[in-house]
C-alpha cells in the first residue's frame, strides 16, 4: 500500500445544504511516489473517528483513524 499511489487532499469546512450537516470539502492529487497521476474533487462528511464520502471521483468510500 502506498507505493503505487499516494494522495494529497487539501479542503475546508463548510455546511452543505444538500446533506444538512458540515462537510470537508477540496481537492485532492496524486503525488510522485508511484505511477498515478490523478486528481480531482472530494466532498467528506466527518463522523466520531471515520470519514465517509458524499461526493466526488474517488473509489474509496470511508476512511477510518488508526489508533496506533
Amino acid at each position: 500500500m502506498g507505493q503505487n499511489w499516494t494522495h494529497v487532499f487539501h479542503g475546508m469546512w463548510k455546511f452543505d445544504e444538500t446533506v444538512g450537516e458540515m462537510v470537508i470539502s477540496g481537492n485532492w492529487a496524486d503525488v510522485p511516489r508511484g505511477t498515478a497521476r490523478h486528481t480531482g474533487t472530494l466532498v467528506v462528511a466527518p463522523s466520531g473517528d471515520r470519514l465517509t464520502k458524499v461526493a466526488g471521483a474517488f473509489s474509496t468510500t470511508t476512511w477510518e483513524r488508526l489508533r496506533w
